[in-house]
């Protein structure tokens, strides 16, 4: 416990929920009906989150009118993914949106009754990468791993968006664009904070 970096200390019942923690006292080992027994107590620093899972798949579709001939544009049945995230929490959710495949300087939209609310974008161009976007406010970082190649991509964001997303209480939706003619995934994770568990 003294080496680690954080504690996390989780609670299950119909879901699963945990919160940071750090050991406010541990008493000394006392030998208790021939056990070794001591008392710890733990000091919460966070909300009781949940964290939420959800994934875009982009899926270009190769059937359609076969021409004989070249066509200067290119068509796809689908150039943008969406999904629709519900923050049931107390607080903001904080978003970590992790990016894989063949990207082209990609873009998360995130909508509420229509309206543009907050987009992250990143200018990087990649046939085979994962870009990971993490809002938590303890490890906010924006990192690339393109082959062997892992770095702070902070330098890659478009500064005139959000990029660190967070959602507010409510139903939001989000779109996915990967402004490529490949099947990319988009993997969110939005974690819920609670006041109790």
């Amino acid at each position: 416990m003294e080496g680690s970096k954080e504690l996390k200390l989780f609670y299950t019942s119909d879901d699963t929920k945990y919160c940071y923690v750090e050991v406010e006292s541990l008493s000394k080992t006392e030998i208790s009906g021939g056990t070794l027994t001591s008392e710890l107590k733990l000091k919460r620093l966070s909300y009781w989150y949940r964290d939420v899972i959800s994934e875009v798949t982009i899926n270009v579709s190769k059937e359609g009118k076969i021409y004989p001939f070249t066509y200067p544009y290119k068509y796809s049945v689908s150039s943008k993914g969406k999904m629709t995230l519900t923050n049931n929490g107390y607080a903001k959710a904080p978003l970590k949106i992790t990016i894989k495949g063949n990207v082209s300087n990609p873009e998360v939209l995130v909508s509420k009754d229509g309206v543009e609310v907050s987009k992250l974008k990143i200018y990087y161009e990649s046939s085979d990468c994962t870009i990971t976007v993490d809002a938590f406010p303890t490890r906010q970082e924006i990192t690339i791993e393109d082959g062997e190649n892992r770095f702070n991509a902070y330098e890659y964001q478009d500064f005139s968006c959000d990029n660190f997303i967070f959602l507010d209480h409510g139903t939001y939706e989000l779109t996915f664009v990967p402004n490529t003619q490949a099947s990319p995934k988009c993997s969110i994770t939005m974690i819920e904070g609670y006041l109790g568990n």
